[in-house]
């Protein structure tokens, strides 16, 4: 991607917060994922260094997309990751592993949603189920309250706890 953006005079650094299976392919947690999910916008320029790159390695061509950027969590900030890669025209930034597991927990698909989890846990710096469900209607303050959210969580901390 760096060397596609380079390659068409781009000069800006294009941004990319990962989160989802890639955020758990790049830490280990996950074997693999079918896409790089960002929560920050795609310009143009770098969603077209996107389907080239797809068109040159035979990727989907919404392989790098912003899908994820209807969950970013209120208050999380570009200041609050950690640089993963990083080149001229392009950086790779990674949230803390709270701040995916409430994305996850917002999302809550089930499946791949709740092994991520699972596994995001013991990397987080929650100090209970009742930090998480705070720090989660932080996050999300138009989320209707659950009754049983913290039951919930507090069921997949001692799951995270048993698997590990």
């Amino acid at each position: 991607m760096a060397e596609e953006l380079s390659r068409n005079g781009y000069t800006a650094q294009a941004i990319v917060v990962t989160v989802g299976g890639s955020f758990m392919a790049l830490h280990n947690l996950r074997a693999s994922t079918r896409d790089v999910d960002s929560i920050v916008g795609l310009d143009e320029p770098l969603k077209s260094a996107v389907a080239v790159v797809a068109e040159r390695h035979g990727l989907r061509p919404d392989w790098l997309n912003d899908n994820a950027r209807p969950f970013k969590p209120q208050g999380l900030t570009i200041d609050d990751c950690e640089v993963l890669y990083e080149q001229p025209t392009l950086v790779v930034l990674g949230p803390q592993a709270s701040w995916v597991f409430l994305m996850k927990l917002y999302a809550s698909r089930g499946g791949d949603d709740e092994l991520d989890m699972l596994k995001l846990w013991p990397l987080t710096d929650f100090a209970d189920a009742a930090d998480v469900v705070r720090r989660f209607y932080d996050a999300y303050p138009l989320e209707k309250p659950d009754e049983h959210l913290e039951d919930h969580v507090h069921g997949l901390i001692g799951r995270a706890q048993q698997s590990s």
